[in-house]
């Protein structure tokens, strides 16, 4: 059965990291997702996460934002907890498309290089495939000013879909846990520096 370590109640010399074939920081949907894949494989998986069990959104220490002359706190939809922004999603899943991750703007790969992972993510989320997705009604007529907005190529639509209730990576780690004697979630470890 594996277990979250509080970072707090562990020496500093624990070999805990050397223990895991594979180290994973952050606990948030990508984490959770690579740690859930390599544990299918039989991989012993160590998870590192900044926070704990309770939200902390406060951003402020790593992300500085000026107002008119004095810092303001930067809350923008991430959280430093075990499941990451997960915890703080509504369930609205909106994908990137093929007009979006193109080599042209910089992505180091083409949409098809990733399409395949869209899939299975909709599938884990019990959303519309996402071929499926792109069929749907916008609900905007096929003449008038929208339409020709849309036909000039200036602006795309994206569609989305609601994951009801929203996937929470935090609960989906905790679920997992008994499963998987190879898997630790170290909690409360900012992590500064790795050497091996």
């Amino acid at each position: 059965m594996g277990q979250i370590i509080d970072a707090a109640d562990i020496a500093s010399d624990a070999p805990l990291i050397d223990a895991a074939e594979v180290v994973i920081i952050g606990s948030g949907p990508a984490g959770t997702f690579a740690a859930l894949r390599l544990l299918e494989r039989g991989h012993n998986v160590l998870l590192i996460e900044a926070g704990g069990d309770l939200p902390d959104v406060d951003a402020s220490p790593y992300f500085r934002f000026q107002s008119r002359g004095r810092q303001v706190p930067v809350e923008f939809g991430l959280s430093w907890q075990i499941g990451g922004a997960s915890n703080l999603w509504s369930g609205r899943c909106a994908p990137l498309e093929e007009t979006d991750i193109t080599a042209a703007k910089g992505w180091p790969f083409e949409y098809d290089a990733i399409a395949g992972y869209y899939e299975e993510a909709a599938k884990i989320l019990g959303l519309l495939p996402i071929a499926e997705l792109k069929k749907t009604d916008t609900g905007i007529p096929g003449s008038g000013a929208w339409a020709a907005l849309l036909s000039s190529g200036q602006i795309s639509i994206k569609r989305f879909q609601w994951n009801t209730p929203p996937f929470n990576t935090g609960t989906c780690l905790k679920n997992i846990l008994p499963d998987y004697s190879r898997f630790n979630i170290l909690s409360g470890c900012r992590l500064l520096s790795f050497e091996r």
